[in-house]
């Protein structure tokens, strides 16, 4: 067995006296990840989740990453059946085999330590907590030392990490120091145009973005914008990149870099023809109101809107509302945010009037 587990096993899983739950077991006997992955989260108890976990551990080598996002999914499966302590408890053992076998400046540890700030159950009360410093230090190091492709995808999953352990502890400048060597990196050792640069452009972007240097992310951007005009990538990449990109243009106010975007995609996609009608490219779901999320309420929004030749919407208005008031902020503030290719009348743009759509707010969804 991978010596890397051989210590978690023991104390994390093998500890206690275990009663195998053989419903549990025999939904992954025969399954792979995907399938395990699927028995943990349906796991009722946390009897049943260490069943599971007890049954396919030893097929899994942790020193892969699908392997260790399956540890993960394991462990925060226990935060969600309500048990914290236990969860807090096999990230630290995760965490401390990690750091013995492998140290505690490789790809595998600095994934789970960043993680462990993140996930659903973060750790904010461990002993893991007072090394938060040295872990984002260690991945900016990471970074510096970064000379291969493959270094290079493995520093941009730390930084996704990374971006998502900022929702909790606010690192801006760390998060930024890390997306500047990401866009370092990324130009020194792909090709401008290929689709493993565009990829980490726009996460580099993102990562501006989140910790509001829009300059930055603005430059990353447009950047992106160019080198889509002499790359050859597959046709969905390119318009998912090109919705990506006019998503984040209108977001900053940049109407004319969002129109070229969206005029390129019906110039080149049939999906997206410019017709007597509108067609709706970029849809934002709107977010569940916590209010309603907290009292388990749902609802539905009825709204009218036109789309003018720019395929923005326009002169937006709820006309009907079941349930809360704020399904129809949520509802209104998504919408305006969608993006149509226009209505094309005689050769020339037009505005669209008279559309109307229901948003439906589910607890189920």
């Amino acid at each position: 067995m991978n010596t890397i587990f051989g210590y978690i096993i023991y104390v994390g899983i093998f500890a206690a006296a275990l009663t195998l739950n053989n419903n549990a077991i025999a939904k992954i006997q025969t399954q792979d990840n995907l399938l395990t992955n699927q028995a943990i989260k349906d796991a009722a108890s946390t009897d049943e989740l260490k069943s599971v976990f007890n049954h396919m551990a030893e097929q899994l080598d942790y020193e892969t990453l699908e392997d260790i996002d399956l540890y993960l999914v394991y462990i925060n499966r226990f935060a969600e059946l309500g048990n914290e302590s236990a969860a807090k408890r096999e990230y630290e053992q995760f965490l401390e085999s990690l750091e013995n076998t492998l140290g505690d400046e490789s790809f595998a540890y600095l994934y789970v330590s960043m993680h462990s700030f993140s996930s659903s159950a973060p750790l904010k009360y461990s002993r893991h907590q007072s090394k938060m410093k040295k872990h984002w230090r260690d991945v900016e190091r990471f970074g510096e030392k970064v000379q291969t492709k493959q270094g290079l995808i493995e520093f941009s999953l730390l930084a996704r990490q990374a971006e998502s352990a900022h929702i909790f502890f606010k690192k801006s400048r760390r998060v930024s120091s890390i997306a500047k060597m990401l866009r370092q990196k990324s130009d020194e050792l792909f090709q401008q145009n290929s689709e493993e640069k565009l990829r980490l452009d726009l996460h580099t972007a993102k990562l501006f973005n989140k910790v509001e240097r829009p300059k930055d992310a603005l430059a990353v951007l447009e950047k992106v914008a160019i080198n889509l005009e002499f790359s050859n990538l597959e046709k969905e990449f390119e318009t998912q990149t090109r919705k990506l990109l006019i998503r984040y243009f209108d977001a900053y106010d940049m109407p004319e870099h969002a129109d070229k975007q969206l005029m390129a995609i019906a110039a080149t996609h049939s999906e997206y023809p410019l017709t007597d009608e509108p067609t709706l490219i970029v849809r934002i779901d709107p977010r569940y109101p916590v209010d309603a999320a907290k009292a388990g309420k749902e609802g539905t929004v009825m709204l009218a809107f036109d789309i003018n030749e720019f395929g923005k919407v326009v002169n937006l208005e709820v006309t009907n509302v079941v349930g809360y008031h704020s399904f129809a902020d949520e509802a209104q503030k998504a919408v305006s945010r969608w993006r149509y290719i226009p209505k094309v009348d005689n050769g020339e743009r037009v505005i669209s009037t008279g559309h109307e759509t229901e948003l439906s707010f589910s607890l189920e969804q």
